[in-house]
């Protein structure tokens, strides 16, 4: 992602993306600054991408009213 203006890249990852494909590549991990996944994301699916250098960060479950 060179050529960005960006100090820190954040991506956001529902559970239906994970583990996917893309018909292209946008950027390798070791550029992102962190992954927020949500508060169920498949443990095996995170542990590989904490593996390959991502910074995790599970959401928080939301509140019931």
């Amino acid at each position: 992602m060179s050529g960005t203006n960006s100090r820190r890249t954040i991506v956001l990852a529902t559970n239906d993306k994970l583990g996917r494909h893309a018909p292209h590549r946008v950027c390798g991990v070791d550029v992102l600054a962190q992954i927020v996944v949500e508060h169920d994301a498949d443990s095996d699916l995170v542990r590989n991408l904490a593996e390959a250098g991502a910074t995790i960060a599970r959401a928080a479950p939301q509140a019931q009213p």
